[in-house]
């Protein structure tokens, strides 16, 4: 269930395509352990992907606020995306203290399929919109 990072997945801005290669990383890396996690380690996974979240979304809100996009409906709409996640992770959160073993791979699969999604569709949407207005700035 590995993924193997491609240029596809790229959306030109360079901190966020850096960001979703750590991201990559930090699936492969708990992919390999979802079989088998007790309750410390699917919170520990549960950490891991909030931290990550936390500071990719501000990345991605900072970029659009330097660009003026805060107001924008794609940036509302992906906000409003941003809050989904979140409260996933809230729910694995809840469902990981009654079934730790089984919620890990429930966890991977969301988090394998949303992210990719995310990268592939709304991230490079958003980018490319960040993209163009900073061209037409200069």
């Amino acid at each position: 269930m590995h993924i193997e990072w491609k240029a596809d997945y790229n959306t030109g801005v360079v901190i966020v395509d850096t960001q979703h290669q750590q991201l990559v990383a930090l699936l492969n890396q708990h992919f390999d352990k979802e079989s088998s996690v007790d309750l410390y380690e699917m919170f520990q996974m549960l950490g891991d992907f909030n931290a990550y979240a936390m500071r990719h979304f501000d990345t991605e809100s900072h970029l659009i606020q330097e660009a003026g996009l805060t107001e924008s409906s794609l940036w509302l709409l992906h906000s409003g995306e941003h809050d989904y996640y979140r409260q996933r992770i809230d729910e694995f959160r809840l469902l990981a203290q009654g079934q730790p073993d089984t919620t890990a791979s429930r966890l991977m699969s969301f988090l394998r399929y949303w992210w990719l999604d995310h990268i592939q569709v709304n991230d490079k949407k958003l980018m490319q919109s960040l993209l163009t207005i900073k061209q037409t700035q200069a």
